[in-house]
């Protein structure tokens, strides 16, 4: 009798440990189905009495909607450090003994400072002559702002400087806003294609748009050609070199006798062009002069036959008794 009982309580050990490795997968299985606070349906099926009731899980924020970038305002990402944008120009005269060597000695000046011309470049040049003789001539010098001081000693030292203004016009604060407003404009037009593109209303509502598009492009264009010139200007400075010759060089002799023979020259020239002017006069009045004169020989002879048929036919009448 002792043997069956063993093979009992055997068989109902197996029995107890099948069941709690059945209830151990299902609890498993359970937890597996847990995602975010919910469990799913299914691993609710089997023995809920064995399943510990899971921890509420901590509140999470739900994530925020997506925004639509085509209706969003432009935001224009403020710089942190933004590089101050300054037109750098300088108007000097300077008074030399000759001109065409100081011409020679600007332009040494600007070989040695701007070997290239992403440095430096004359722009433009040009001289004139006055009555006596004295060359003045101007120089427009473009330079890179970081040699502009520099050239400007050197410019001084060529001769006497008789004139000089050095400015510095910071324009940083018009050309941020400038770049903010060109980036809401570009926006705007982003915004127009779109609504252009997708839009099926009446023909006027199309055509309402395409004026407005036509208008933001041209502020657009403008606000870039703004753009270009405050970058062209403050990436190369200016100079404007004026160089002029005292009349004293070219005049002659000076002293008491210097203005007499500036005088007596002047009125020869004045006289010599006094007598060209009448022959010139005269040379131009002589045709009409000759036709006149014909005309006249032809009217005095008319009137010359008339008087003598007047005085014929007066004598020809009989005397009265």
């Amino acid at each position: 009798m002792k043997r069956p009982n063993s093979i009992l309580m055997i068989l109902a050990v197996l029995l107890i440990l099948a069941v709690s490795l059945t209830c151990c997968s299902k609890k498993e299985a359970a937890l597996e189905g847990y995602t975010g606070g919910e469990m799913s349906d299914k691993s609710l099926v089997g023995e809920p009495a064995m399943m510990e009731a899971p921890s509420p899980a901590p509140m999470v924020a739900p994530p925020p909607p997506p925004t639509d970038t085509s209706t969003a305002p432009a935001t224009v990402p403020e710089p942190t450090t933004k590089k101050r944008k300054i037109i750098k120009t300088a108007e000097i005269t300077i008074e030399v003994k000759s001109f065409e060597d100081s011409l020679t000695k600007v332009r040494e000046i600007m070989k040695e400072m701007a070997p290239g011309e992403q440095d430096g470049f004359i722009a433009d040049s040009s001289s004139s002559k006055s009555e006596t003789g004295a060359t003045t001539g101007t120089v427009i010098i473009r330079i890179s702002p970081n040699k502009f001081d520099h050239l400007v000693d050197k410019l001084m030292a060529v001769g006497d400087v008789k004139y000089q203004r050095i400015a510095g016009e910071d324009v940083t604060k018009e050309y941020y806003d400038l770049q903010a407003r060109l980036a809401s404009k570009q926006e705007m037009e982003k915004r127009l294609i779109q609504l252009l593109a997708t839009r099926t209303n009446s023909v006027s509502d199309l055509l309402e748009v395409e004026r407005e598009l036509g208008r933001v492009r041209e502020e657009i264009e403008s606000i870039q050609g703004t753009l270009r010139y405050y970058d062209d200007m403050v990436g190369m400075s200016t100079v404007n070199l004026t160089i002029q010759e005292p009349e004293s060089v070219v005049s002659g002799a000076g002293g008491f006798w210097g203005p007499i023979k500036q005088a007596v020259t002047r009125s020869f020239e004045v006289f010599g062009k006094s007598i060209a002017a009448m022959i010139i006069f005269l040379m131009g009045a002589l045709p009409w002069a000759i036709v006149a004169y014909v005309v006249f020989l032809i009217v005095r002879k008319i009137i010359r036959k008339r008087r003598a048929r007047t005085q014929q036919t007066v004598s020809a009448k009989p005397k009265a008794k």
